[in-house]
């Protein structure tokens, strides 16, 4: 949460609107205005006297200008005693009278290198010399694969200027944006400014005004008008104000602007409202000028508010997100000094205190859940390997070497089942002997780990049947092999025999177990 004070220095008073930000929402806190009273003439002591003269003492009053900023710091000072604490961040604003605005378009393929490129884009357009000034931008749409962009430019004189008359008043500002283009921060305040469009805010001053346009929340247009109140206070210079909006809005138009949906008047010109009024009607073809309606807070009424239009667009640009004017940028950035971080030291204490606080309290509670879980996963592991392997662990390494056949338990199977002895036999009868199998009975014994078999087939000939004979024997598990009698096969020239075979591969010890013996067996 931040208090942000966004303040508006005019010739006759100092206006300041106060806001606080969370989390990007914005909430309006209080409206001051203060007059800015010039005192009368003090005098100034100064020495005067003869070249090579000790000198006279001579009172010499103060000049205008002297005058003038006291009276400013003055106003500005009350404002500040009436804010305690004081605010976090101060926004102010440079006269759009002071720089170059132009609304530009660049490929979009550009838009990473617009600092770049904005500097040769203005040349040619601005009334001075570009390498010696501050370049700014803000995005407004794309069409058609351009970016348009409002860009600014301004001579870093008086920029530097600007900003050692603010801190001769005693504010240095967190951000320095220029002329209308600065209104846009009314749409943080004013939610019929967001949405839609376009909508024109008139800011007329004493000496100045701004015409600023808002699409979508977004400046399109900003001009600032060298005409105020004192020029429309003259019959015969009203006709110039109106020619004059009118060109800027006819160049807006031509810009591929829509037509404008409603328009809000602000500044000092809201106090003439009802005589402005037509003037501007005509302007306008016909829209409808109405006061900016401005947000509650403390310091001013309803119809007073409007007046606070910039200050409170001023403060309204801590929480609008994209890229904005901001004249402070490079040389003129902003530095943080000691003082700063010694004057907020117990708020950063009392943070930094809480933030420790939090991650010795998180580390616990990870902690204790992790501990819990690492029980419970121990528990089923222990039960697991008691159900599979007859031994209980609750580490995770003798899992492993259990898991990877470290154990004494044996697989109380035979290593060969039936369809393995079935398997070899086929792969011990060559192609090219004709064998016809007459009874095929294997017996598997689970309990001993061993089995047999019993063959009877018919081949051509005694030396076809030791072939059989001879590849059976040849394979590990098979250990006793009894030929048995031979016989003619009825009918034919072919011979009856019989293998009896003993099966117990190596390793393949009885086991002695606790449950019921099973036998497996299969005939063909």
């Amino acid at each position: 949460m931040a208090r942000v004070l966004g303040i508006d220095i005019e010739d006759h008073s100092v206006r300041a609107a106060l806001v606080r930000t969370n989390f990007g929402r914005i909430e309006p806190q209080r409206y001051i205005e203060v007059p800015v009273v010039l005192d009368a003439p003090e005098p100034r002591v100064g020495l005067v006297g003869e070249q090579g003269g000790e000198g006279a003492p001579e009172v010499a009053p103060l000049s205008d200008a002297e005058r003038l900023v006291n009276a400013r710091r003055a106003a500005i000072a009350q404002i500040l005693a009436e804010l305690r604490p004081p605010p976090d961040q101060i926004f102010a604003g440079l006269d759009g009278k002071e720089a170059s605005m132009r609304l530009l378009e660049v490929p979009a393929g550009a838009a990473k290198r617009l600092a770049e490129v904005l500097p040769f884009q203005l040349d040619d357009l601005v009334p001075f010399d570009v390498e010696d000034t501050v370049v700014d931008y803000q995005p407004v749409s794309e069409v058609d694969g351009n970016l348009r962009v409002l860009a600014t430019a301004v001579p870093r004189e008086r920029i530097a200027a600007r900003l050692e008359e603010l801190r001769d008043l005693g504010v240095d500002p967190r951000g320095l944006p220029v002329g209308a283009a600065a209104l846009d921060g009314l749409c943080a305040l004013v939610p019929d400014l967001a949405v839609g469009g376009p909508h024109l805010v008139l800011e007329i001053e004493a000496g100045n005004t701004e015409v600023c346009i808002l699409e979508e929340g977004t400046c399109t247009f900003a001009r600032s008008l060298g005409v105020g109140l004192h020029e429309l206070s003259q019959p015969h210079t009203q006709a110039s104000f109106a020619s004059m909006l009118r060109r800027t809005l006819g160049g807006y138009r031509a810009g591929g602007g829509a037509a404008i949906a409603s328009a809000f008047l602000a500044g000092d010109g809201i106090r003439y409202a009802e005589a402005l009024g037509p003037l501007l009607a005509s302007v306008l073809d016909g829209v409808p000028i109405e006061p900016l309606p401005m947000p509650a807070a403390l310091g001013a009424d309803a119809e007073m508010r409007p007046r606070f239009a910039r200050a409170a667009a001023l403060a309204g640009r801590a929480v609008l997100k994209g890229k904005r004017f901001d004249l402070r940028q490079g040389e003129f950035t902003q530095k943080r000094a000691m003082g700063e971080l010694r004057r907020h030291g117990r708020l950063v204490g009392i943070c930094a205190a809480a933030v420790a606080l939090s991650f010795i309290f998180a580390t616990y509670a990870r902690y204790s859940v992790l501990s819990d879980e690492n029980d419970a996963l121990a528990t089923q592991l222990s039960e697991v390997t008691e159900e599979l392997f007859d031994e209980p662990t609750r580490s995770a390494a003798r899992g492993r070497e259990l898991l990877g056949g470290g154990t004494e338990v044996k697989d109380p199977l035979p290593t060969m089942d039936a369809y393995d002895i079935l398997d070899a036999i086929t792969a011990a009868i060559p192609p090219e002997i004709t064998h016809d199998t007459r009874r095929l009975n294997i017996e598997v014994d689970d309990e001993a780990r061993e089995g047999r078999f019993d063959l009877q087939g018919t081949v051509a000939s005694i030396a076809e049947r030791d072939t059989i004979a001879a590849n059976l024997d040849e394979n590990p598990c098979f250990r006793e092999i009894e030929k048995g009698p031979t016989s003619p096969a009825a009918g034919t020239e072919r011979l009856n025999y019989r293998l009896e075979v003993t099966v117990q591969c190596p390793g393949d010890e009885p086991v002695v177990a606790e449950s019921r013996s099973r036998r497996r067996s299969g005939t063909r």
